[in-house]
């Protein structure tokens, strides 16, 4: 007799990130370790929008710790006496409706909390207070609004990972270690929108590098006196799963660009510092790589969503798209050994917005830059995919006739 299939303890007691639309939504778990099939129900709606996962769908552990990362606890309905626990720089999810009938929610920092006196009504305490807050992703990405406490939820730390999706990602990471060089993408964006949903619905840098000898060493840049910047030797075990420091390889870069240009578009568009090592190409490539390395985990996702989108492409000045092909690398892929004083970055960026060049920029799917980017894009994965497994086979194929060798001796 099989095990029943596992529940996440106390119904809808999670939230779910959809990439659809970008927004958090109630929902609960059920794993059926017989089939290995975790199985994502919305709060108020049928079963036929039900999700269903299978390991086989996730190709790397990277993709494994996003998809781990669209979930967390139930956010905090912040009550009318509470309101003062409401602080700037605090992480909320808050509801908010781009067309005034479909309320969704998104997450977004306080800004600022404008205090006014409580009134008492019916024998309730009630909140006149305003919250500006700053969104972090969805439709409003970016822009300031002004909200009501009716409007704000805290979200909550994730002490410990729900027992359905752990029990998931266990089976899912157990495949990917087994090997298989071809899988269907972990989910398309189109599958994370519950039907078509009306009415509300509660949820709730860089230094420059060069590279020679197989080894990236600091370069100079003008107006920074890299002398200056502490040098930090990184290990072998320095884990990016772990914490500390992430990276992630683009692909398809223009010839010619600058790591300060990456940087300056990055910041540009997210407000994050990164570093960006530019990898040598050979002669017959028409594009060149960069490693783009980030100091935080929360840091990672902001470079990953701005860079890898499903609502954008970022392309270059003559269209190129770019690919990321790996993330989530050890840093000692890339022997990187340094790390970056961020305060010295910062005056930096400051200093250089009037020569900023703008020579990578976001187009939208309402372009035809957009659509000729993506069909390109669309090319170069298949293309990335299948080299990673030229050389898996290849790998494979030396350790046969090392251990063929071996033997013989």
């Amino acid at each position: 007799m099989s095990a029943p299939p596992l529940n996440s303890a106390g119904g809808y007691n999670l939230e779910f990130h959809a990439p659809s639309d970008d927004a958090w939504y109630s929902v609960r778990a059920i794993f059926n370790g017989k089939n290995k099939e975790l199985t994502v129900k919305f709060e108020n709606f049928g079963d036929g929008e039900d999700l269903v996962f299978k390991p086989d769908r996730f190709v790397t552990a990277c993709d494994l710790e996003e998809f781990e990362a669209r979930f967390r606890p139930v956010s905090h309905q912040l009550q009318d006496w509470e309101c003062r626990e409401a602080k700037k720089g605090m992480l909320v999810c808050v509801s908010h409706s781009a067309d005034g009938l479909d309320n969704r929610f998104y997450d977004a920092t306080i800004e600022e909390v404008i205090h006014k006196d409580h009134s008492v009504v019916n024998g309730e305490e009630v909140c006149s207070c305003a919250f500006v807050v700053v969104w972090k992703h969805g439709p409003a990405k970016h822009l300031l609004h002004r909200k009501k406490i009716e409007s704000i939820c805290i979200v909550q730390s994730v002490s410990e990972l729900d027992p359905a999706v752990a029990s998931f990602l266990e089976v899912a990471r157990q495949e990917i270690e087994g090997g298989a060089c071809f899988k269907a993408p972990p989910f398309s964006t189109h599958e994370f929108s519950p039907g078509e949903r009306k009415g509300s619905q509660r949820s709730a840098s860089g230094m420059w590098f060069m590279q020679g000898d197989d080894e990236f060493k600091v370069g100079t840049q003008e107006g920074l006196d890299v002398g200056e910047l502490p040098l930090l030797e990184t290990s072998d075990d320095d884990d990016p799963h772990m914490g500390g420091r992430y990276a992630l390889l683009v692909d398809n870069l223009e010839k010619g660009i600058s790591p300060s240009e990456i940087v300056q578009f990055i910041h540009r568009e997210t407000s994050v510092l990164v570093e960006a090592h530019i990898s040598s190409s050979f002669f017959y490539e028409t594009c060149t790589k960069a490693a783009i390395v980030v100091d935080s985990k929360r840091n990672f996702h902001e470079v990953c969503n701005l860079l890898d989108s499903p609502d954008h492409l970022v392309i270059s000045q003559t269209g190129r798209p770019l690919v990321i092909t790996e993330k989530s690398l050890p840093l000692s892929t890339y022997r990187i050994t340094t790390q970056t004083n961020y305060t010295q970055i910062r005056k930096w960026l400051h200093g250089s917005k009037e020569q900023e060049k703008h020579v990578l920029r976001i187009v939208t799917p309402a372009l035809e830059e957009y659509r000729r980017a993506k069909q390109l894009k669309d090319v170069l994965t298949e293309f990335a995919s299948h080299q990673k497994c030229l050389f898996q086979t290849l790998s494979k194929k030396e350790n046969e006739i090392k251990q063929h060798f071996s033997s013989a001796m």
